[in-house]
């Protein structure tokens, strides 16, 4: 496993000065970078001083690591169990539900309306498009009510579905559930079916602990552990007799997704304490997937690696939003990769410097002077 330390700690506590630190785990953290030699993985000119620069935040105590992810073809694999592109949410609801014929043709038509309305989507204003986005999930969630789904159906509908985890992806859940690191999940697909594709494939999703319950617990100390599983998603709302009579809180579509972070808080309490800087890993398969970092606090640094499964997706576009992309549908390694760099690097300044790591907290940090630079941890994250 590779270290990538880059964390200044006191002379009087450690036998090796801050520069020569610096210089062996730079070198470490370049060897890992270059390691990258899959020749489905695009990095951007400057990967490895992302890279390095990401590790070096992360052996600060200060910092917050945490996975924010679609989950579509992203947590999901583009080609689905029979090698055909696989189902998403919605797909796996229409094509696996019944509720009943009148129903299922009330589905044909809102995907016939669907071809209709979305046509020269890339050619309407922002306020037109977000229109379009409005009308298909709010029809599409209507439509899930007059059908009347139980549980039970969308259960036996996740079972059936030609859609796979990619590859990696209960690995990634099980390291971040070990190391404390919180995973988020914003999808415009249903929260149900979200959850109970990943249960059934093996992943564990322990509930969230908010920054406040965790300090309230005496837990909360900056890198600590506070992990858990958000998911911000279209959420069903079952009746008493267990059929779907609504769904909570606004819709979530590709066009809302910038408001995540704001749902987060409202419906869990704060993400992250005072002074925390938030290490951000963003995966998706969509160039409005990062939108999802909306309302992150302006100390952030986000590590962006995206997904263009398909040949016809735009490459440049791709290259321009991530640093680093992913293609021909590979797996999860990548990102796995990059945390547990960042892990190592956490587990080095702490076990180097234990004291120090000890003393620093938000509250500590902004009575010293200390707090983060905002303007530079934006910089480097684009």
């Amino acid at each position: 496993l590779i270290v990538c330390l880059f964390f200044e700690v006191p002379s009087a506590l450690t036998t090796s000065s801050p520069s020569s630190l610096h210089r062996s785990n730079l070198k470490m953290c370049s060897s890992f970078v270059k390691s990258i030699s899959n020749e489905n993985i695009w990095t951007c000119d400057n990967f490895e001083g992302i890279v390095t620069e990401f590790c070096q935040k992360a052996a600060n105590p200060r910092s917050r690591l945490m996975i924010l992810t679609d989950f579509d073809r992203t947590l999901s694999a583009y080609l689905g169990k029979d090698g055909n592109p696989c189902e998403e949410c919605h797909d796996i609801i229409f094509d696996h539900c019944y509720g009943g014929p009148a129903w299922k043709n009330e589905v044909d038509d809102l995907w016939d309306q669907t071809d209709r309305r979305f046509r020269g989507l890339s050619t309407m204003t922002e306020e037109k498009q977000v229109a379009v986005h409005d009308w298909w999930w709010k029809a599409a969630n209507d439509l899930m009510k007059r059908g009347r789904l139980t549980r039970e159906q969308l259960d036996e509908a996740v079972e059936a579905a030609n859609t796979k985890p990619r590859p990696g992806c209960r690995e990634l859940f099980r390291e971040c559930h070990a190391a404390g690191v919180p995973v988020v999940i914003a999808s415009a697909g249903v929260a149900d079916v979200v959850e109970r594709f990943l249960l059934i494939n093996g992943v564990e999703l322990p509930p969230p602990v908010s920054a406040q319950a965790a300090s309230g617990a005496g837990a909360g100390r900056c890198g600590g552990a506070r992990g858990g599983v958000y998911v911000h998603a279209n959420r069903m709302v079952f009746g008493k007799e267990g059929h779907v009579i609504d769904f909570e809180g606004p819709l979530v579509h590709s066009r809302s997704k910038g408001n995540t972070f704001q749902a987060l808080r409202d419906k869990h309490g704060p993400i992250f304490e005072d002074g925390e800087d938030p290490l951000v890993l963003v995966l998706g398969d969509s160039l409005w997937d990062v939108t999802s970092e909306q309302g992150l606090p302006g100390s952030s640094m986000r590590l962006r690696v995206g997904y263009a499964n398909s040949p016809y997706d735009p490459i440049p576009q791709f290259r321009s939003t991530f640093h680093a992309v992913v293609t021909g549908d590979g797996d999860l390694d990548l990102p796995r990769q990059l945390l547990r760099a960042a892990l190592d690097a956490r587990a080095s300044a702490a076990s180097a410097c234990p004291a120090a790591a000890a003393h620093h907290t938000p509250a500590t940090d902004a009575a010293d002077g200390n707090g983060s630079n905002a303007a530079e941890a934006d910089s480097a994250a684009a």
